[in-house]
């Protein structure tokens, strides 16, 4: 078992990990693939206007409601690079080649996801990583809402949308933009 959250605790009485946040109130796995750490993928995908200097962050809209980053889980025995340039094709079409120069190798963020499908026992953790678009290729990318998505867009950074974000995406997206100088 492994946890980006340190050693786990294993319940004496069922030997199942225990959340290392805390207990949620359900036990089991709920609706999650694996007991302990389940891994998650975030791509946190950012253009910059250069004539305002505003940031914009490609989003999905979720099926089942909200805004968020377009990430997934990693599949077993896939590299958390590999896991994110699948899940951003499948939620928004854009391909790997077309983006991989633009990750930022150099920042990521790997956290505890605050999400509502955590349990006692099974929980998400998720690897954070940035990619910054130039505004002229953001203007020639096609995007296509795909997979879990209703919706994709290109939505301006700004407090109030950051903080209504899915889980703990403001939290990643924030730290992607202290990363940016900002």
């Amino acid at each position: 078992l492994r946890s980006f959250m340190g050693q786990l605790k294993l319940c004496p009485k069922t030997g199942r990990p225990l959340n290392p946040i805390g207990r949620t109130g359900i036990s089991g796995r709920g609706v999650l693939g694996k007991w302990g750490a389940n891994f998650a993928v975030d791509p946190i995908v950012i253009s910059k206007d250069p004539k305002t200097g505003e940031y914009s962050l490609l989003v999905i809209e979720r099926k089942d409601g909200g805004w968020a980053l377009p990430g997934g889980m990693v599949d077993k025995g896939e590299s958390v690079t590999d896991a994110l340039f699948r899940e951003l094709e499948e939620e928004t079409k854009l391909k790997r080649e077309d983006l991989d120069s633009f990750l930022i190798r150099d920042w990521s963020i790997d956290t505890y996801a605050d999400d509502r499908r955590a349990t006692d026992n099974a929980w998400i953790e998720t690897s954070a990583r940035l990619l910054l678009i130039p505004d002229q290729l953001k203007q020639r990318l096609l995007i296509e809402a795909g997979d879990d998505a209703a919706k994709v867009k290109w939505l301006k950074l700004d407090p109030s949308f950051v903080d209504s974000l899915y889980g703990s995406h403001a939290y990643m997206v924030l730290n992607a933009l202290k990363h940016l100088g900002q």
